[in-house]
C-alpha cells in the first residue's frame, strides 16, 4: 500500500480496517479487509500523475496552477459543503463568508494599521483609485456573469473571455498593476517616506510594514500561505480551522492531478519557496511576490509564446481567477481606507470615480452596477461595516447586490 505506520493505526482507529493481532502486535490481513484495500489501490494508481498540458504551454501551466490552486481554496474554506458539491460559487458570497469568518470589522483593522497623524491622504487615495482605474480596465469589456464562479459560468463567459484575452500578456499586466496599488495604498498608511517609483521597494515594504498589522485583521488563509526564509512552515497551522470540511475528497481540486487542500497548500508553498530562493539572497514570498513574477514573465519573457494560449478553458479560468483575486485584494484596500478616514471620505471618492467612468462613456449608469467597485460597497453595507451608499439610479441587475439607502444622495 506505500503508507506508513501511522496511517495503517489511523485505520484502525478509525474502524476501516480489521485488527487480527493480539496485544501491541497489530495484523491487517488483506482477506479480511479486501474492499477497503482494493478501492484505496485503485484510487492511487488509477488518479492521474499529473494533468495533460499541451508543449506550447508547459512553461505557463505552473503559473495558471497556482492562482487557480489559490483561488480554489478560497472557494472551498469560505463556501458550505453543499455548494462546494455542487460545484455552485458565487463572488459576493465567498468576499462576505470571508470577512464575517475572520470577524473583520474597522475598529480592529484601525488599530492593526495604526499609523501616526502624518500620513498622506492624497497619496493613499490616488494609489486606491489608481487600483480601482486598474481593476475597471481589467474587468472592461464586462462579462456575461460578473459574480459568479462556478463552471457554468466560465462557460458563459468564454467569448469574453476570448475577447478580454486576446492579448494574454498585457491583460495578466493590469491584473498586477491592480493589485500592486491596492497594496501599495495599505503601505502608504503605515509609511508615509516611500520611493513609490521602485516596485521592488513597495513591495518589500508591504511585507516588512504592512503585512503583519493586516495579517492580524484581514490577510488571512489562503493569502497567508507564503514561504519566509529560516522559518519553518507548518500547513497544519496554515489550513484554516473553521472549515473542517477540507478534509473530504469533495473538496480536492476538480481537475487532474486533483490536489487535496493540504496539497495544494504544500504545491503552493514549494513553487513560493523556488520563487524566494532564485534572489541572490532568499526573501520571503508571497502571493503579491508571485503575481509580481508572473507580470514579468508573461509581459516581458513570453510575450510571444503566450499568444498559444488558444484554448478558451484556460482563458475563460485564468480570467475567472484573476478577477476573483483583484476583488479581494481591492477590498483590503477599501476596508483600510476606510478604518483610517472614514466611509465619508471612502464614498466621495467612490462618487467621482464613478461619475469620471460615466462621463468618459467607458461605462453607463446601468452598467455600473456590474463593476467590483459597487458590488464591493453593497457587501459592506450588508455586513454593517458602513452605512453609506453610492448608488446609481438604475433598475435592478442579475449581477447587483440589491439593498436600498438614501443616507447619500444618488449618483448625479
Amino acid at each position: 500500500m506505500n503508507v506508513s505506520n501511522s496511517t495503517v493505526y489511523g485505520w484502525i482507529r478509525d474502524g476501516n480496517v480489521k485488527n487480527s493481532g493480539n496485544g501491541h502486535t497489530k495484523a491487517v490481513q488483506y482477506d479480511e479487509n479486501q474492499e477497503f484495500l482494493r478501492k484505496r489501490l485503485f484510487d492511487r494508481v488509477g488518479k492521474a500523475e499529473s494533468a495533460y498540458v499541451p508543449t506550447e504551454l508547459e512553461r505557463y501551466s505552473k503559473w495558471h496552477q497556482i492562482v487557480d490552486g489559490m483561488t480554489w481554496l478560497l472557494k472551498v474554506s469560505y463556501s458550505t459543503p453543499d455548494e462546494i458539491k455542487k460545484r455552485r460559487f458565487r463572488l459576493d458570497k465567498l468576499f462576505a463568508n470571508y470577512l464575517r469568518s475572520h470577524d473583520v470589522n474597522l475598529r480592529t483593522l484601525r488599530q492593526a494599521l495604526s499609523t501616526d497623524t502624518s500620513v498622506n491622504r492624497t497619496a493613499v487615495t490616488d494609489d486606491l483609485k489608481r487600483g480601482w482605474y486598474n481593476e475597471l480596465s481589467f474587468i472592461l469589456p464586462l462579462k456575461h456573469s460578473t459574480l459568479g464562479l462556478s463552471f457554468h459560468d466560465v462557460e458563459a463567459n468564454k467569448s469574453k473571455a476570448i475577447e478580454r484575452f486576446a492579448f494574454p500578456s498585457w491583460r495578466i499586466t493590469m491584473a498586477y498593476y491592480s493589485t500592486y496599488f491596492y497594496l501599495r495604498s495599505i503601505v502608504l498608511q503605515k509609511q508615509r517616506h516611500l520611493r513609490i517609483q521602485e516596485h521592488g521597494k513597495a513591495i518589500a515594504s508591504f511585507k516588512n510594514n504592512a503585512l503583519g498589522s493586516i495579517s492580524q485583521t484581514i490577510w488571512k488563509f489562503p493569502f497567508s500561505i507564503a514561504y519566509v526564509p529560516g522559518r519553518r512552515f507548518f500547513k497544519s497551522q496554515v489550513l484554516t480551522k473553521c472549515t473542517p470540511h477540507l478534509k473530504h475528497k469533495y473538496c480536492s481540486h476538480p481537475q487532474p492531478p486533483r490536489r487535496s487542500p493540504s496539497q495544494l497548500v504544500e504545491f503552493i508553498y514549494q513553487a513560493f519557496k523556488a520563487g524566494g530562493m532564485k534572489r541572490q539572497k532568499p526573501i520571503a514570498y508571497t502571493l503579491f511576490d508571485y503575481l509580481h513574477d508572473f507580470r514579468i514573465w508573461a509581459n516581458y519573457l513570453e510575450i510571444d509564446n503566450l499568444l498559444s494560449l488558444a484554448g478558451e478553458g484556460y482563458k475563460s479560468f485564468l480570467d475567472q481567477n484573476l478577477s476573483l483575486v483583484l476583488f479581494f485584494f481591492g477590498g483590503f484596500a477599501e476596508l483600510s481606507f476606510i478604518s483610517i478616514f472614514g466611509e465619508n471620505s471612502y464614498a466621495k471618492s467612490l462618487r467621482r470615480f464613478f461619475n469620471l467612468v460615466v462621463t468618459s462613456k467607458a461605462l453607463s449608469e446601468n452598467d455600473l452596477t456590474m463593476v467590483p467597485h459597487y458590488q464591493r460597497l453593497q457587501i459592506y453595507r450588508l455586513l454593517g461595516l458602513v452605512k453609506i451608499n453610492v448608488e446609481p439610479r438604475v433598475n435592478p441587475d442579475i449581477n447587483a447586490i440589491s439593498l436600498i439607502s438614501q443616507e447619500i444622495s444618488p449618483l448625479q
